[in-house]
C-alpha cells in the first residue's frame, strides 16, 4: 500500500488483490455474521456484485446506478426488483467515511497523492459522495467493506500522522474511529474475497468495477 493510505496495491479484480495489511494482521472487530447472511438473502428477484479496488472518480457508484435504472426503467420492471451491492477495497473506502473522517485524516489529500479525482477537491471539507450513497441504500443497496483493507488503510493513516511507525494502539484507534463513522448502510466483513464469494454463492452476479 501506498503512503497514501488508501490505495490498494494492484490492478487486478478485487478477488486477487486484498490491501496488504501490516505484519501484526488485521484489527479486529465484532462481525455479525447473521446480520451479513440476511443482507444477502433479501428477497430480489436480480442480484449484482460489484468489486472496486480505487475510487476512480466513483465508478462503481455510476455502475450501481446504471443497473439499477436499467432495471427499474429500461427493462420495465420497475423498481425493488434488483439487489445491487458493492465490495469496497483501496481507495474506494472513502465512498463510505462519513463527513467527519474527510478533514479528520485528509482524505482529499490522501486522494490527491493516489491521482485520485473529486469534486471540487480544494474545498471538499466532507464527504462529495454521501448523497448518492444514501441514495442507493434507500433503493437497497449493500455496501460491505473489507477489513483487511480497513486495517491497512488504519496502518497507514496511523504512520502518517506519527511520522513514522506507527504503535499498535494508533492503529487499532484509526481503525476503530473509522470503523464507528462509516455511512448509514456500509458494513464491515472480515474479508472482501470472502464477501465475494458468499455473494456469488447466494446468486449475486460478479463483476470488477474497473476504471477507464
Amino acid at each position: 500500500m501506498s503512503a497514501a493510505g488508501l490505495a490498494v496495491s494492484g490492478r487486478e479484480a478485487a478477488a486477487a488483490t486484498p490491501s496488504p495489511t501490516p505484519l501484526w494482521g488485521a484489527v479486529p472487530f465484532s462481525f455479525d455474521r447473521a446480520a451479513f447472511e440476511a443482507e444477502l438473502g433479501k428477497p430480489y428477484r436480480h442480484r449484482q456484485l460489484f468489486g472496486s479496488t480505487k475510487l476512480g472518480g466513483a465508478a462503481v457508484l455510476h455502475y450501481m446506478e446504471n443497473t439499477l435504472r436499467a432495471y427499474a426503467e429500461g427493462f420495465g420492471e420497475g423498481p425493488g426488483t434488483l439487489h445491487v451491492a458493492a465490495v469496497l477495497y483501496g481507495s474506494s473506502l472513502a465512498l463510505v467515511a462519513q463527513d467527519a473522517m474527510w478533514p479528520k485524516y485528509d482524505i482529499t489529500g490522501v486522494l490527491h497523492a493516489e491521482h485520485e479525482e473529486t469534486p471540487d477537491a480544494s474545498a471538499v471539507t466532507k464527504n462529495p459522495y454521501a448523497s448518492r450513497v444514501a441514495a442507493l441504500v434507500a433503493q437497497g443497496a449493500s455496501f460491505f467493506v473489507c477489513n483487511n483493507a480497513l486495517s491497512g488503510a488504519s496502518y497507514q493513516l496511523a504512520k502518517l500522522a506519527a511520522h513514522g511507525e506507527p504503535t499498535r494502539e494508533q492503529v487499532v484507534a484509526v481503525h476503530d474511529d473509522l470503523l464507528a463513522h462509516l455511512v448509514p448502510g456500509a458494513m464491515v466483513v472480515p474479508a472482501g474475497v470472502a464477501a465475494i464469494n458468499a455473494g456469488q454463492e447466494a446468486r449475486f452476479t460478479y463483476l470488477q468495477a474497473t476504471i477507464g
